[in-house]
Protein backbone atom coordinates (compact mmCIF):
# COMPACT_ATOMS: atom_id res chain seq x y z
CA UNK A 1 0.00 0.00 0.00
CA UNK A 2 1.26 3.44 -0.71
CA UNK A 3 2.68 5.11 2.13
CA UNK A 4 0.63 8.15 1.33
CA UNK A 5 -2.67 6.64 2.28
CA UNK A 6 -5.11 7.87 4.72
CA UNK A 7 -4.46 4.48 7.13
CA UNK A 8 -0.57 4.82 6.41
CA UNK A 9 -0.60 8.56 7.76
CA UNK A 10 -2.65 7.80 10.64
CA UNK A 11 -0.29 4.56 12.16
CA UNK A 12 2.80 6.68 11.33
CA UNK A 13 1.32 9.49 13.15
CA UNK A 14 0.22 7.23 16.24
CA UNK A 15 3.81 5.23 16.12
CA UNK A 16 5.55 8.56 16.90
CA UNK A 17 3.96 8.92 19.99
CA UNK A 18 5.60 6.28 20.98
CA UNK A 19 2.39 4.55 23.22
CA UNK A 20 2.41 1.15 25.15
CA UNK A 21 0.53 0.26 21.66
CA UNK A 22 3.56 0.62 19.23
CA UNK A 23 5.09 -3.13 18.25
CA UNK A 24 1.32 -3.81 18.08
CA UNK A 25 0.59 -1.27 15.54
CA UNK A 26 3.39 -1.94 13.84
CA UNK A 27 2.43 -5.86 13.43
CA UNK A 28 -0.81 -4.88 12.15
CA UNK A 29 -0.17 -2.60 9.68
CA UNK A 30 3.04 -5.41 8.49
CA UNK A 31 0.28 -8.23 8.27
CA UNK A 32 -2.49 -5.91 6.74
CA UNK A 33 0.00 -4.79 4.02
CA UNK A 34 0.94 -9.07 3.47
CA UNK A 35 -2.64 -9.88 3.70
CA UNK A 36 -3.83 -6.93 1.42
CA UNK A 37 -2.45 -8.62 -1.59
CA UNK A 38 -2.43 -12.43 -0.54
CA UNK A 39 -6.36 -12.66 0.66
CA UNK A 40 -8.24 -9.56 0.79
CA UNK A 41 -8.10 -8.62 -2.58
CA UNK A 42 -10.05 -12.30 -3.74
CA UNK A 43 -12.91 -10.84 -1.82
CA UNK A 44 -15.52 -11.48 -4.14
CA UNK A 45 -17.84 -8.86 -3.50
CA UNK A 46 -15.19 -6.16 -4.10
CA UNK A 47 -13.35 -7.49 -6.76
CA UNK A 48 -12.96 -4.26 -8.84
CA UNK A 49 -12.74 -2.24 -5.86
CA UNK A 50 -8.79 -2.60 -3.61
CA UNK A 51 -8.50 -3.30 0.20
CA UNK A 52 -6.37 -0.29 0.60
CA UNK A 53 -8.82 2.04 -1.02
CA UNK A 54 -11.65 0.72 1.11
CA UNK A 55 -9.22 0.62 4.73
CA UNK A 56 -8.70 4.63 3.75
CA UNK A 57 -12.93 4.88 3.44
CA UNK A 58 -13.44 2.87 6.85
CA UNK A 59 -11.35 4.45 8.91
CA UNK A 60 -12.73 7.86 7.61
CA UNK A 61 -15.82 7.36 8.47
CA UNK A 62 -14.56 8.24 12.26
CA UNK A 63 -13.34 11.73 12.86
CA UNK A 64 -12.19 10.99 16.17
CA UNK A 65 -8.60 9.22 16.30
CA UNK A 66 -8.96 7.40 19.22
CA UNK A 67 -12.06 5.96 17.36
CA UNK A 68 -10.01 5.59 14.27
CA UNK A 69 -7.41 3.44 16.47
CA UNK A 70 -9.95 1.42 17.84
CA UNK A 71 -11.04 0.70 14.56
CA UNK A 72 -7.37 -0.01 13.10
CA UNK A 73 -7.30 -2.51 15.92
CA UNK A 74 -9.90 -4.70 15.22
CA UNK A 75 -8.01 -5.48 11.81
CA UNK A 76 -6.26 -8.06 13.59
CA UNK A 77 -8.69 -10.18 15.09
CA UNK A 78 -10.99 -10.60 11.63
CA UNK A 79 -10.75 -13.60 10.47
CA UNK A 80 -10.67 -14.04 6.90
CA UNK A 81 -11.02 -17.20 5.12
CA UNK A 82 -9.81 -17.26 1.58
CA UNK A 83 -10.76 -19.43 -1.40
CA UNK A 84 -7.78 -21.18 -0.92
CA UNK A 85 -8.31 -21.64 3.03
CA UNK A 86 -11.86 -22.83 1.34
CA UNK A 87 -10.53 -25.33 -0.31
CA UNK A 88 -8.78 -26.80 2.19
CA UNK A 89 -11.42 -27.21 4.47
CA UNK A 90 -12.95 -29.11 2.20
CA UNK A 91 -10.62 -31.71 2.14
CA UNK A 92 -9.69 -31.52 5.44
CA UNK A 93 -13.86 -32.19 6.04
CA UNK A 94 -13.51 -34.83 3.63
CA UNK A 95 -10.52 -36.56 4.56
CA UNK A 96 -11.05 -36.52 8.00
CA UNK A 97 -14.40 -36.29 9.39
CA UNK A 98 -16.84 -37.42 6.34
CA UNK A 99 -14.27 -40.87 5.83
CA UNK A 100 -14.11 -41.61 9.40
CA UNK A 101 -18.11 -41.45 9.76
CA UNK A 102 -18.79 -43.51 6.00
CA UNK A 103 -16.21 -45.93 7.37
CA UNK A 104 -18.30 -46.51 10.86
CA UNK A 105 -21.75 -46.05 9.42
CA UNK A 106 -21.07 -49.05 6.48
CA UNK A 107 -19.18 -50.63 9.04
CA UNK A 108 -15.86 -51.25 7.24
CA UNK A 109 -13.06 -52.04 9.49
CA UNK A 110 -9.39 -50.67 8.71
CA UNK A 111 -8.12 -54.13 8.43
CA UNK A 112 -10.84 -55.49 6.15
CA UNK A 113 -9.38 -57.16 2.98
CA UNK A 114 -11.75 -55.61 0.19
CA UNK A 115 -11.63 -52.27 1.93
CA UNK A 116 -11.30 -50.29 -0.92
CA UNK A 117 -14.60 -52.02 -2.79
CA UNK A 118 -16.57 -51.74 0.44
CA UNK A 119 -15.41 -47.90 0.93
CA UNK A 120 -16.09 -47.28 -2.87
CA UNK A 121 -19.75 -48.79 -2.60
CA UNK A 122 -20.73 -46.35 0.95
CA UNK A 123 -19.75 -43.39 -1.49
CA UNK A 124 -22.32 -44.28 -3.86
CA UNK A 125 -25.46 -45.28 -1.77
CA UNK A 126 -24.12 -41.82 -0.02
CA UNK A 127 -26.07 -37.91 -1.26
CA UNK A 128 -24.25 -35.37 -0.52
CA UNK A 129 -25.39 -32.33 -0.48
CA UNK A 130 -25.07 -28.38 1.19
CA UNK A 131 -27.22 -26.88 4.06
CA UNK A 132 -27.86 -23.90 2.13
CA UNK A 133 -26.59 -21.97 -1.28
CA UNK A 134 -24.01 -20.48 0.94
CA UNK A 135 -21.90 -23.51 0.84
CA UNK A 136 -20.64 -24.32 -2.82
CA UNK A 137 -20.81 -28.03 -3.26
CA UNK A 138 -19.32 -28.03 -6.77
CA UNK A 139 -16.11 -26.69 -5.48
CA UNK A 140 -16.17 -29.24 -2.50
CA UNK A 141 -16.51 -32.47 -5.27
CA UNK A 142 -13.58 -30.80 -7.48
CA UNK A 143 -10.88 -30.34 -4.85
CA UNK A 144 -12.15 -33.59 -3.04
CA UNK A 145 -11.91 -35.68 -6.44
CA UNK A 146 -15.52 -37.05 -5.59
CA UNK A 147 -18.22 -37.71 -7.59
CA UNK A 148 -21.97 -35.56 -6.77
CA UNK A 149 -25.00 -36.91 -7.37
CA UNK A 150 -27.05 -35.05 -10.45
CA UNK A 151 -29.31 -33.40 -7.87
CA UNK A 152 -27.40 -31.94 -5.19
CA UNK A 153 -30.39 -29.00 -3.94
CA UNK A 154 -29.56 -27.01 -0.84
CA UNK A 155 -31.67 -28.28 2.15
CA UNK A 156 -32.72 -24.57 2.98
CA UNK A 157 -34.65 -24.98 -0.22
CA UNK A 158 -35.84 -28.42 -0.09
CA UNK A 159 -37.68 -27.77 3.62
CA UNK A 160 -39.70 -24.81 1.77
CA UNK A 161 -40.02 -26.25 -1.38
CA UNK A 162 -39.90 -30.16 -1.43
CA UNK A 163 -42.14 -32.56 -1.49
CA UNK A 164 -41.28 -34.92 1.36
CA UNK A 165 -43.30 -37.72 -0.45
CA UNK A 166 -41.06 -36.83 -3.58
CA UNK A 167 -38.05 -37.14 -1.70
CA UNK A 168 -38.27 -40.16 0.40
CA UNK A 169 -39.21 -41.55 -2.95
CA UNK A 170 -36.29 -40.47 -4.78
CA UNK A 171 -34.24 -41.62 -1.62
CA UNK A 172 -35.45 -45.13 -1.85
CA UNK A 173 -35.40 -45.08 -6.00
CA UNK A 174 -31.62 -43.72 -5.97
CA UNK A 175 -30.78 -46.72 -3.27
CA UNK A 176 -29.44 -43.31 -0.74
CA UNK A 177 -28.45 -44.58 2.55
CA UNK A 178 -26.90 -42.12 4.29
CA UNK A 179 -26.73 -37.96 3.51
CA UNK A 180 -24.19 -35.98 4.24
CA UNK A 181 -24.90 -32.17 5.03
CA UNK A 182 -21.80 -29.77 4.54
CA UNK A 183 -21.72 -25.84 5.22
CA UNK A 184 -19.24 -23.26 5.05
CA UNK A 185 -19.96 -21.06 7.79
CA UNK A 186 -22.54 -21.84 10.97
CA UNK A 187 -23.53 -18.88 12.98
CA UNK A 188 -26.10 -19.50 15.88
CA UNK A 189 -27.57 -23.10 13.74
CA UNK A 190 -30.49 -21.61 13.17
CA UNK A 191 -30.69 -22.18 9.87
CA UNK A 192 -28.83 -25.31 10.03
CA UNK A 193 -31.13 -26.24 12.80
CA UNK A 194 -34.33 -26.17 10.40
CA UNK A 195 -32.79 -28.43 7.56
CA UNK A 196 -31.50 -31.03 9.69
CA UNK A 197 -34.92 -31.01 11.63
CA UNK A 198 -36.32 -31.69 7.57
CA UNK A 199 -33.76 -33.90 6.65
CA UNK A 200 -33.71 -36.00 10.45
CA UNK A 201 -37.42 -36.67 10.35
CA UNK A 202 -37.74 -38.05 6.71
CA UNK A 203 -36.79 -41.10 8.42
CA UNK A 204 -34.64 -43.05 10.87
CA UNK A 205 -33.34 -45.63 8.53
CA UNK A 206 -31.82 -42.21 6.78
CA UNK A 207 -28.21 -41.67 8.12
CA UNK A 208 -27.17 -38.10 8.07
CA UNK A 209 -23.68 -36.20 8.86
CA UNK A 210 -24.23 -32.46 9.73
CA UNK A 211 -20.04 -31.63 8.78
CA UNK A 212 -19.63 -27.67 8.92
CA UNK A 213 -16.39 -26.15 7.63
CA UNK A 214 -16.38 -23.33 10.45
CA UNK A 215 -19.08 -23.11 13.21
CA UNK A 216 -19.68 -20.71 16.12
CA UNK A 217 -19.91 -21.50 19.91
CA UNK A 218 -23.53 -20.85 19.54
CA UNK A 219 -23.60 -23.10 16.74
CA UNK A 220 -21.97 -25.93 18.30
CA UNK A 221 -24.73 -25.94 21.00
CA UNK A 222 -27.11 -26.17 18.67
CA UNK A 223 -25.49 -29.18 17.18
CA UNK A 224 -25.84 -31.12 20.54
CA UNK A 225 -29.13 -30.11 20.69
CA UNK A 226 -29.94 -31.93 17.77
CA UNK A 227 -27.69 -34.96 18.16
CA UNK A 228 -29.48 -35.68 21.41
CA UNK A 229 -32.99 -35.11 20.08
CA UNK A 230 -32.39 -37.18 16.74
CA UNK A 231 -30.96 -41.06 16.95
CA UNK A 232 -30.01 -40.67 13.06
CA UNK A 233 -28.19 -37.34 13.33
CA UNK A 234 -24.32 -37.36 13.77
CA UNK A 235 -22.39 -34.25 13.55
CA UNK A 236 -18.55 -33.26 12.96
CA UNK A 237 -17.19 -29.82 12.41
CA UNK A 238 -13.86 -28.98 10.92
CA UNK A 239 -13.06 -26.01 12.76
CA UNK A 240 -14.78 -25.09 16.03
CA UNK A 241 -13.87 -20.81 16.63
CA UNK A 242 -12.68 -20.00 20.32
CA UNK A 243 -15.04 -17.89 22.44
CA UNK A 244 -12.25 -15.13 22.68
CA UNK A 245 -13.01 -14.29 18.73
CA UNK A 246 -16.48 -12.75 19.26
CA UNK A 247 -17.55 -9.18 20.68
CA UNK A 248 -20.88 -9.96 22.17
CA UNK A 249 -23.16 -7.03 23.82
CA UNK A 250 -22.05 -7.79 27.17
CA UNK A 251 -18.44 -7.99 28.34
CA UNK A 252 -17.36 -11.95 29.26
CA UNK A 253 -14.89 -13.71 30.76
CA UNK A 254 -13.36 -14.43 27.52
CA UNK A 255 -12.70 -10.76 26.39
CA UNK A 256 -9.38 -9.22 24.83
CA UNK A 257 -8.00 -6.28 26.08
CA UNK A 258 -9.21 -4.22 23.21
CA UNK A 259 -13.02 -5.55 22.91
CA UNK A 260 -14.53 -3.16 25.62
CA UNK A 261 -13.19 -0.19 23.22
CA UNK A 262 -14.50 -1.89 20.37
CA UNK A 263 -17.88 -2.64 22.15
CA UNK A 264 -18.18 1.25 23.13
CA UNK A 265 -17.19 2.21 19.36
CA UNK A 266 -20.35 -0.15 18.36
CA UNK A 267 -22.29 1.42 20.89
CA UNK A 268 -22.36 4.76 19.59
CA UNK A 269 -21.57 4.47 15.73
CA UNK A 270 -24.73 1.50 15.39
CA UNK A 271 -27.53 4.54 14.63
CA UNK A 272 -24.97 5.53 11.86
CA UNK A 273 -25.01 1.82 10.22
CA UNK A 274 -28.52 1.41 8.91
CA UNK A 275 -32.16 2.46 10.76
CA UNK A 276 -32.22 -1.61 10.98
CA UNK A 277 -29.14 -1.44 13.47
CA UNK A 278 -30.36 -2.07 17.23
CA UNK A 279 -29.19 -3.26 20.48
CA UNK A 280 -29.53 -6.78 19.66
CA UNK A 281 -27.96 -6.79 15.81
CA UNK A 282 -25.37 -4.48 16.42
CA UNK A 283 -23.27 -7.28 16.68
CA UNK A 284 -24.12 -9.47 14.26
CA UNK A 285 -27.39 -11.83 13.93
CA UNK A 286 -28.44 -12.72 17.15
CA UNK A 287 -25.72 -10.95 19.06
CA UNK A 288 -23.16 -13.08 17.60
CA UNK A 289 -20.09 -10.95 17.78
CA UNK A 290 -18.02 -12.83 14.98
CA UNK A 291 -15.61 -11.16 12.93
CA UNK A 292 -15.21 -13.47 10.19
CA UNK A 293 -15.16 -12.96 6.71
CA UNK A 294 -15.08 -15.40 3.74
CA UNK A 295 -13.58 -14.53 0.74
CA UNK A 296 -17.39 -15.04 -0.90
CA UNK A 297 -19.15 -12.74 1.21
CA UNK A 298 -19.66 -11.53 5.17
CA UNK A 299 -21.45 -13.62 7.47
CA UNK A 300 -24.62 -11.51 8.87
CA UNK A 301 -22.99 -12.57 12.07
CA UNK A 302 -20.32 -10.73 11.49
CA UNK A 303 -20.17 -7.32 13.49
CA UNK A 304 -22.11 -4.78 10.68
CA UNK A 305 -19.42 -2.31 11.60
CA UNK A 306 -17.30 -4.35 9.29
CA UNK A 307 -19.59 -5.06 6.43
CA UNK A 308 -22.61 -2.69 6.72
CA UNK A 309 -23.03 -0.29 3.81
CA UNK A 310 -25.24 2.39 4.90
CA UNK A 311 -25.11 6.58 3.21
CA UNK A 312 -23.41 7.57 6.33
CA UNK A 313 -20.80 4.15 6.59
CA UNK A 314 -18.48 2.72 4.15
CA UNK A 315 -18.03 -0.81 5.03
CA UNK A 316 -14.65 -2.77 4.94
CA UNK A 317 -16.21 -5.61 3.73
CA UNK A 318 -19.57 -5.29 2.33
CA UNK A 319 -21.77 -7.92 2.94
CA UNK A 320 -23.93 -9.17 -0.40
CA UNK A 321 -27.43 -9.69 1.30
CA UNK A 322 -29.88 -12.20 -0.05
CA UNK A 323 -32.74 -10.15 0.10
Amino acid sequence: MAMDRFANKLVSRWLLEANNDTEELEYIQSLTSYLADKLYEDYEPCQFERFADRLDSWLANLDDEDDQKTLYLLLKQIFFVGRREFESLCRAAFHGPIMRWLLDSANIALDDPDISAKYKAAMEDTWFCPITDSMRINAFFKVTGIHGRELQPDWRSLRKFGDTVKIRDYIEKSGIKRIVLLEDFVGTGIQMGKAITFAAELGEKIEVLVCPLIICPEGVKKAIELKKKYNNISFAQVMSLPPSMFIRMAAGPTDLPHHAAVRELIRKTAPRLSQKIVPQTAHGFMDTGATVVLYSNCPDNSLPIIHETADTWRPLFPRIRRG
